[in-house]
């Protein structure tokens, strides 16, 4: 057997690994669903496939309105869609299913997201990585692929999945634009990527400092920037059209998070300042993180002043 063979042979032996795990009791604790916020999106979800006709072809489009603006609505909207094709799909195959096959048909939807996720990871760090590329990645995709965080969010709908997805796929994009000496085709589409991110989490923004260091500071494009921030707003315009046309509401929303809720989260701070290192520490396990540190570190040092992997390194 040969090298590559081998190689090929362990990568599809990690994913059949991480999809066992992701697939694995899939239907926990249906037909009942309290597990965070999965029902605001998938009984939506269903509400609006089935009110369809009545909500495009009879102009009702009040029912698309959401019930509260703590989320984005892009993941609600894609998961109408792929609810849609699957009940054509198996009304034309005359196969039943019942509400509870809708919730494990978007849980497993869910998992492959989280899989793709893991696939994101691991092309970022072949990327960025100059040398140990093969052992690297291969590390990289099993230790995404393994991780308990990502299995846990794989087994129920929710928002951060599709968020980290999009910024992941925007890292890509934005690391492809620094590269690139003609550089307006990844400016729009790492615009358009974040803009999605955002249309699922407001608190995407936490990460916009870093895109505009990379348009203003590293390459000095302000042009770029400001297409990049409109591509942004426009594909966010396009995923939550509520957001703006009922924006007293939405800015309401938005600042009782950012005060009252945020407020009662960081609270808990005062408890234990090393409160949110800890549970990075949890969620990677301590040697990981351990591991992960000493090599930001290294790569640090052996890096170029200005080149695009230290960027990275910095502020990921």
């Amino acid at each position: 057997m040969s090298g590559k063979t081998k190689k090929i042979g362990l990568v599809v032996l990690l994913f059949l690994t991480g999809a066992f795990l992701r697939l694995h009791n899939i239907n926990f604790g249906l037909p009942h669903s309290f597990y965070a916020d999965e029902p605001e999106v998938v009984e939506l979800a269903i509400k609006y496939t089935y009110e369809f006709r009545d909500i495009f072809f009879n102009g009702n489009y009040y029912k698309l309105i959401p019930i509260s603006f703590v989320y984005g609505t892009f993941p609600t909207y894609f998961y109408t869609v792929a609810t849609i094709i699957f009940s054509k799909l198996m009304s034309i195959l005359s196969i039943g299913f019942e509400k509870m096959d809708l919730y494990v048909y978007m849980r497993d939807v869910n998992a492959f997201l989280s899989l793709g996720i893991a696939t994101l990871t691991a092309l970022l760090y072949k990327n960025l990585s100059k040398k140990h590329l093969w052992a690297g990645t291969i590390l990289t995709l099993a230790l995404a692929l393994l991780n308990w965080k990502f299995i846990v969010h794989a087994h129920y709908v929710n928002n951060d999945l599709f968020q980290t997805f999009f910024l992941l796929l925007s890292f890509l994009t934005a690391y492809k634009y620094l590269e690139a000496k003609t550089d307006t085709k990844w400016t729009l589409v790492t615009g358009i990527l974040f803009g999605l991110a955002l249309g699922t989490k407001i608190t995407t923004l936490i990460s916009l400092p870093f895109y505009i260091y990379l348009f203003v500071a590293q390459k000095k494009e302000f042009r770029n920037t400001v297409a990049f921030c409109f591509t942004a707003l426009a594909a966010y315009m396009v995923t939550n059209p509520f957001s703006f046309i009922f924006a007293t509401d939405f800015a309401l929303r938005t600042l009782d998070m950012f005060t009252k809720e945020a407020g009662m989260v960081f609270d808990s701070v005062d408890s234990n300042p090393f409160k949110y290192i800890y549970a990075l520490s949890y969620m990677l396990t301590f040697p990981v993180l351990l591991i992960s540190l000493y090599g930001k570190f290294k790569y640090f040092k052996q890096t170029k002043a200005k080149s695009p992997e230290k960027i990275f390194a910095i502020f990921l």
